[in-house]
């Protein structure tokens, strides 16, 4: 029987039967996958969630009308979606990176179910279901649902981050980890009311590193000019779903090159702590080994220079002053609570979007910023706080600069 007969057979189906005949059909097209020596399907129970995924991709891909019925089809349309969107994620599924986890807890009238989870060295994206007094959740809010934090064994949050996701009676949260992972078990700490904070259960995962999707680096050393100084893109270290790009400044560069940011890129940058020639890195830069095309085109969006007197300025919690400050900053104030300082300044945004931010080094620990908003047409105020361990002397960063217009065209990078 040939695809095309396939599909009218199953069409006829779906059009006299309700939406509960697709779990039918999906079942009765894993069984026939099941030879399929690139998949462990023996390992992958039929109600599971990368066995509906995997065989939908199937379905919709065998003719234009069935993607046509089953985007119309309310059952069908957030898988549909979900295929469409997120081929990474259908990747790693078909590549046999998922990792079958199908544990449970309840607490009070809340159940979680967690089908499965796909790891890299940054992420972790766990796929779920919730009920409620046995009823499956059809929507997750998590201002006002169950809600969940992912930490060690020891309590210690994992994640920075975590976006949610919802197709039909499926949930999935996307966790981006503070560090590199280190697959070592860790708890889901699931707490159905946040107006009962006390009242929660916890969840162990162990990884399984052998399908931690491990990173692929990718050396560039390009270098491209940027308001008449030198940039280098340096690397690109390529994970499942996104990447780190690292580059630096030449220091032979007569003015500094800040306020850098990449066309696309949702992360902001870090830098090496203590570190004049520093590596600058932007964390889930939007590449990844399931998502990209044959090459990559790094496009600027902004950049600003400055002038090198401004590269780091020293702050003395003695006499609380800066050593100096650029024109456009001025020194408001400085509170301090025991071993807590609060720096506040004003900022002139007609020179450019400045600011200060202390070097993180064994000292100084907790570093917080706000702003005010604008006091006025042209001026913002800023609070910078943080915690001092001593009495040394604190590095800081003058984050801004003034901002270029004419920006140098993309560099288009080959891929592996």
């Amino acid at each position: 029987m040939t695809n095309n007969e396939r599909f009218k057979d199953w069409m006829k189906e779906i059009n006299k039967e309700d939406g509960s005949v697709i779990d039918e059909l999906i079942e009765q097209k894993v069984r026939k996958l099941k030879r399929n020596k690139h998949i462990r399907w023996a390992t992958i129970p039929l109600t599971s969630f990368i066995s509906m995924v995997l065989v939908f991709t199937l379905l919709i891909n065998l003719n234009d009308a069935f993607y046509a019925y089953a985007i119309s089809n309310p059952i069908l349309k957030p898988l549909t979606q979900l295929v469409n969107n997120r081929q990474d994620i259908l990747s790693a599924f078909d590549s046999g990176y998922v990792q079958l986890i199908d544990k449970t807890i309840t607490v009070g009238d809340y159940t979680l179910e967690v089908d499965s989870i796909i790891s890299d060295t940054r992420s972790i994206n766990m796929f779920y279901k919730v009920r409620y007094q046995g009823k499956l959740i059809d929507e997750f809010e998590p201002s006002s649902n169950p809600s969940f934090d992912f930490t060690s064994l020891s309590g210690d949050s994992i994640g920075y981050a975590t976006s949610y996701h919802h197709f039909e009676n499926y949930q999935w949260a996307e966790i981006s980890l503070k560090s590199l992972n280190d697959y070592e078990p860790l708890l889901i700490k699931f707490t159905p009311n946040n107006d009962l904070v006390d009242l929660y259960g916890e969840l162990q995962v162990n990884i399984d590193q052998s399908k931690v999707i491990q990173p692929v680096y990718i050396q560039i050393n390009e270098t491209i000019m940027v308001g008449g100084q030198k940039l280098i893109i340096k690397n690109l270290e390529m994970g499942a779903f996104s990447s780190q790009l690292t580059y630096y400044l030449d220091a032979k560069n007569e003015k500094m090159l800040v306020l850098i940011v990449f066309k696309d890129s949702t992360s902001g940058v870090s830098w090496d702590d203590e570190s004049v020639a520093v590596n600058y890195k932007y964390e889930n830069f939007p590449i990844g080994q399931l998502n990209h095309e044959k090459n990559i085109s790094l496009e600027l969006k902004n950049a600003s220079v400055l002038d090198r007197a401004f590269e780091t300025i020293n702050f003395d919690p003695v006499s609380r002053t800066f050593s100096a400050l650029p024109e456009h900053l001025t020194l408001k104030d400085v509170v301090v609570i025991d071993n807590k300082y609060e720096i506040i300044f004003e900022e002139y945004q007609s020179v450019g979007n400045q600011g200060l931010m202390p070097i993180m080094n064994g000292s100084v620990e907790d570093v917080s910023w706000f702003s005010e908003g604008p006091a006025s047409s042209n001026l913002s105020v800023h609070h910078v706080s943080f915690f001092l361990k001593n009495d040394q002397l604190v590095k800081f960063k003058v984050l801004g600069g003034t901002e270029l217009g004419d920006l140098p065209k993309p560099v288009i990078i080959q891929l592996p």
